[in-house]
């Protein structure tokens, strides 16, 4: 059994890349199975223990050249870079789109939360917002 919920930006979010950890905010729902998906904070907390896969299917627009960029799941608050996908050394046109997909599979303990954060160097990016950007989280059974 899968229970999956999926969320979107409200709006397109310009993500300034300047070397410190940021939450990419999800405050629109696309569709909710009881996720304990925190959309005013972005914030999930897991209801049960188990393993939990978090998805992202972006669409990112290049504003300045980008140096780095790290985009992690947080759990806990605690920055461990064995969860990140990475997109390091990508330096996209100014004014250009890309799309940027990721999954993780975590082990998360009831009550533990993480945040879907991202940290770069070098630039700024527009976190397309509508259906151009999703990001999901599914309780595995």
């Amino acid at each position: 059994q899968c229970n999956v919920s999926a969320f979107a930006s409200a709006a397109t979010t310009t993500i300034t890349q300047n070397s410190t950890w940021q939450i990419l905010r999800f405050n629109g729902t696309r569709w909710d199975n009881n996720s304990d998906y925190n959309t005013s904070n972005s914030r999930f907390t897991a209801p049960v223990t188990g393993k939990y896969l978090f998805g992202i299917n972006l669409q990112l627009e290049a504003v300045n050249g980008i140096i780095w960029t790290y985009i992690v799941p947080v759990p806990n608050g605690i920055h461990n870079g064995i969860y990140g996908n990475n997109m390091a050394d990508f330096t996209p046109p100014n004014g250009t789109y890309f799309n940027h997909a990721a999954t993780w599979m975590l082990n998360v303990s009831a009550g533990d939360y993480v945040e879907l954060k991202t940290i770069g160097s070098g630039g700024n990016f527009n976190l397309k917002g509508g259906t151009e950007s999703s990001y999901y989280i599914a309780l595995m059974a």
